[in-house]
């Protein structure tokens, strides 16, 4: 399971969670809270399913839901799944509040899985609170598709350990062909 957080939503206090099952669980659900796990957010969509463009042309799930109306400058845990399994669990920091908030982001592209040298760089400083966001400016993983998207699943895995914590935001590059 792969999960990726990322604003964008109405409210910069909202989050909206991104995960993808290779099965179809039917529901997407979001376990979440400051002490514990006080609240479920349930999606009221069913998860969307995506067909790759490989030879075999593998099927996937993506499900989101949207944690709203987040206190500011606040540490919230979580997780997702549904009855048939959960995701580790993770966490995350909202943003302040204030008009002369400043944001500490990591600006980025071109990060290929076998050499991907700025990764354990941006794991670690992830997992330190350096930053707010994460810009992936395309050219995702040399090629995703390949090895009938070994390579994407591969990639996805490596940056879960940015991207469950903080905000990550992409734009397609030139390596983002199908």
């Amino acid at each position: 399971m792969f999960i990726r957080i990322h604003s964008g939503s109405e409210s910069v206090l909202d989050i909206v969670v991104t995960w993808n099952t290779r099965d179809n669980t039917k529901e997407s659900i979001c376990e979440f809270g400051i002490n514990g796990l006080e609240h479920t957010v349930k999606s009221n969509k069913p998860p969307v399913a995506f067909v790759d463009g490989g030879p075999k042309n593998a099927k996937q799930y993506i499900h989101r839901v949207t944690l709203a109306q987040l206190q500011p400058n606040t540490t919230y845990r979580y997780h997702c799944g549904s009855r048939l399994g959960w995701s580790a669990m993770y966490s995350f920091r909202t943003i302040f509040e204030h008009s002369n908030w400043s944001p500490s982001l990591a600006i980025y592209g071109d990060m290929g899985v076998v050499n991907a040298a700025s990764l354990p760089a941006l794991q670690r400083e992830t997992q330190l609170g350096m930053y707010d966001a994460i810009l992936h400016m395309g050219d995702f993983a040399y090629d995703m598709c390949h090895e009938d998207g070994s390579v994407g699943d591969e990639f996805m895995r490596q940056v879960e350990t940015i991207a469950a914590y903080v905000p990550y935001m992409v734009c397609v590059g030139n390596h983002e062909q199908k």
